[in-house]
């Protein structure tokens, strides 16, 4: 299905898992390209495909009746999009005030749902490793709601460009203001002050439609701790994972 190894070994949870595994769920799945700007699931949807991020990033948002929105956080190349209650059920839905956007194009691969939901139940490393995900998962939202409510807007975008800088590799983070705004929760006049303040200290540069990261060091100390606590988390996990 056009599925190169190479392709594969880029996604940080499916290279930590056994080759048996990891070959079975690539063998059912099938790479795809995705678009910015693209919903893959809507809120309270049945969910039918669920994605491997390779060199795409997504964002899940937080949505009220009235149409507003706010990321609660991104899943890159280290995680899946798509997943919330496989315990035990027969379908997975997206939670009614949940929408899955694709905010970096790039390439996925994608499993039918009810595919990876059989994987699941047989008993094994994929097994006992999607349900720690999910635990990580959980304590992410659990950080990243704490985060917005008691970290400054300025600490909260550098976590947010520092985890987008180690999902693509890259010191070129592509965004505009106004998806920043949607991102962090804040007002544009706000995002412009802040992106304003770390440009002069020389730790980004902001231009149109896209921040570099000139000083990370510099960026890493703006950061409020739930960017350390969230990577330590996950690096931790990937740790278990390639042990089983």
């Amino acid at each position: 299905m056009g599925v190169e190894l190479p392709d594969v070994l880029r996604h940080r949870l499916l290279f930590a898992l056994p080759g048996e595994d990891r070959d079975r769920l690539v063998e059912w799945s099938e790479m795809v390209h995705v678009y910015h700007g693209d919903t893959v699931h809507e809120p309270g949807q049945l969910i039918e495909y669920i994605y491997f991020p390779l060199s795409a990033v997504f964002s899940l948002f937080g949505v009220t009746a009235e149409g507003e929105s706010v990321e609660l956080y991104q899943v890159g190349r280290e995680g899946i999009v798509g997943i919330s209650n496989i315990f035990p059920a027969s379908d997975i839905y997206q939670h009614e005030m949940l929408r899955t956007d694709v905010h970096l194009p790039g390439t996925a691969l994608r499993i039918s749902a009810g595919d990876l939901i059989e994987a699941f139940h047989e008993p094994g490393p994929f097994h006992d490793g999607l349900r720690r995900y999910l635990d990580i998962r959980f304590s992410n939202l659990v950080t990243g709601a704490t985060c917005n409510r008691h970290h400054s807007l300025e600490q909260r975008c550098a976590r947010w460009v520092l985890s987008m800088q180690d999902r693509t590799a890259t010191t070129n983070i592509q965004v505009t203001q106004e998806n920043l705004s949607e991102i962090l929760g804040g007002r544009r006049q706000s995002i412009d002050t802040v992106l304003g303040t770390l440009s002069g200290e020389r730790v980004i540069e902001s231009a149109r439609g896209k921040l570099t990261v000139r000083d990370r060091k510099g960026l890493e100390a703006k950061a409020c701790e739930c960017y350390w606590n969230t990577r330590r988390r996950f690096d931790q996990f990937l740790n278990e994972i390639s042990a089983l």
